[in-house]
């Protein structure tokens, strides 16, 4: 088949698996990795050879760009402690910690194992926060959950290269190693944000939403290829340099050019996430994993007791500060941990000189595909025994009430409209009127018991009610604009901060919060 039949092959491929997913009610990406998984299995299919770098170098720079350029600051800030501990330390110490279990183990060598440790470092959540999304999970929840990944990703890939070259026979000091990673680190996410207060320079010059997305598609691609060039973490200056554009583009953007541009990194992430996912199932040998299903069952397992140990302590170092996580949010952020693409990138790049290179590989890929689907598949039922999924037949009972109380209130307007204009006999109307009022009190005693028992509710009405109030305030700026109350740049500068207010609001803010900044 030629390259161009695979490429549409590939897209045939994706849109039956997603069709699929949605039948069975199961992420699309999961879907997809089975689905590799069996076309991999058969033995008519040609092999699709999967490099490292068509993962870390044609598909990475676009989801980070697309994850971070949506993550927003204010919600960023407030879980920003636990991300930092989880992302930074906890990855070396989860490295360290594998390593040393499956020394004592399984036997085998320290630097091995530590290369092994350090690319299943990163995680993937992709399929998780496509759940988190279908159950209404709570917004800062799915924040921790991806902002954890978006910045671990750039530690564990700094910190792989380090163990990797170290395993080859390189620097081993540890001196030498905290230096290189800080530089790497440190350096990417310097040139990050420099590339993004440029590029917001350049988007405040124009108006044109197919040069603005040009302009981000140059940031995403752009950035990972300099601080690659210059031997720092291309993916930390990703999300460093999208971080800052996102957060700026309300003053670089008008509305058109926002949804043009959202539109369409949300398409770029859909293909992006769909095709990785479908690569890494077909990347993947069956017949490897039953081989070796007895050392991947003890790596999982460590993965899974080294996860756990470090997202307890993460949130019980940060208890004294007060920035800690709900304990009853730490199974999911424990579970939560899915391993996926970039693990797989970094275990398709180790080199062929390289110690135990095989068995690395088979026992990051069989960790993966566990992850992804037991782990992925299991993350909706966590979410119900931990309380954090909201009952959608509770909410559309909710919304029931809602909506005849509303639908009430209108009527007895009606009526007394049609009695005032002497339409209908006072008789008539007041009878009419008494069976209405009985039932507004009766849907609005269902919604304050609602209320009660369900205190989530009452923080959505306060959410929705900020939301309306600064839609009116948006639109009596408009009204005072074209009576030529006020200049542009004024309506310009206040609707902005109306929008960061929405924004803010959609992305889970707390109710009780300011509507805008």
């Amino acid at each position: 088949m030629s390259y161009e039949g695979t490429i549409i092959a590939a897209l045939v491929v994706v849109v039956g698996g997603v069709i699929l997913a949605r039948r069975v009610h199961v992420p699309y990406t999961i879907a997809l990795v089975v689905i590799g998984l069996v076309i991999g299995a058969v033995p008519i299919v040609p092999r699709i050879v999967v490099t490292p770098h068509l993962i870390l170098l044609v598909f990475l720079p676009p989801l980070l760009f697309e994850a971070s350029f949506n993550l927003g600051l204010p919600s960023l800030r407030r879980t920003l402690p636990i991300i930092l501990v989880l992302a930074v330390p906890g990855v070396v110490a989860s490295t360290w910690a594998m390593a040393h279990a499956l020394h004592w183990s399984l036997g085998m060598p320290l630097a091995s194992v530590l290369v092994l440790g350090a690319l299943l470092a990163a995680t993937d959540p992709v399929s998780v926060l496509a759940i988190f999304r279908d159950v209404r999970a709570p917004g800062r929840l799915a924040t921790v959950v991806e902002g954890e990944s978006l910045l671990n990703d750039g530690t564990a890939i700094v910190l792989f290269e380090i163990v990797l070259a170290s395993a080859l026979g390189g620097r081993s000091s540890v001196g030498a190693g905290v230096v290189v990673f800080f530089r790497v680190a440190v350096g990417g996410a310097l040139l990050g944000l420099l590339v993004g207060l440029a590029a917001t320079w350049v988007l405040q010059q124009i108006d044109d939403h197919p040069v603005e997305i040009t302009v981000t598609t140059v940031v995403a691609y752009g950035t990972y290829l300099m601080a690659d060039a210059a031997g720092l973490s291309g993916v930390i200056a990703v999300v460093a340099a999208s971080l800052l554009v996102g957060n700026l583009r309300s003053r670089s953007m008008s509305t058109t050019t926002r949804v043009a541009l959202e539109s369409f990194w949300e398409y770029v992430a859909f293909l992006g996430n769909a095709l990785v996912f479908l690569l890494v199932g077909m990347v993947v040998s069956v017949p490897d994993l039953m081989h070796r299903i007895g050392d991947i069952a003890v790596v999982i397992g460590f993965t899974l007791l080294v996860r756990l140990a470090v997202v307890a302590l993460a949130n019980l170092a940060l208890r004294p500060w007060r920035r800690h996580l709900p304990w009853r949010w730490l199974p999911v952020v424990w579970w939560g941990g899915v391993r996926g693409a970039v693990a797989v990138a970094l275990a398709l790049s180790l080199p062929l000189s390289l110690p135990n290179r095989d068995w690395i590989q088979v026992m990051a890929f069989g960790v993966v595909v566990f992850s992804l689907v037991v782990e992925g598949l299991t993350v909706r039922p966590l979410l119900t025994w931990q309380g954090l999924r909201r009952s959608l037949s509770l909410e559309s009972q909710y919304q029931r009430h809602l909506a005849r109380l509303r639908g009430y209130r209108e009527a007895l307007r009606a009526i007394q409209r049609a009695r005032q204009e002497g339409l209908l006999p006072v008789g008539v109307a007041e009878r009419v009127r008494a069976d209405y009022e009985r039932a507004v009190s009766h849907e609005q005693l269902a919604l304050a018991t609602m209320h009660l028992q369900h205190d989530f509710l009452e923080a959505e009405e306060l959410r929705e009610a900020r939301r309306q109030a600064l839609l009116a305030e948006q639109a009596a700026l408009l009204d005072l604009w074209h009576r030529n109350r006020i200049s542009d740049d004024v309506l310009h500068d206040l609707v902005e901060e109306i929008n960061r207010g929405l924004e803010a609001l959609d992305q889970g803010a707390e109710p009780d919060a300011e509507p805008a900044p």
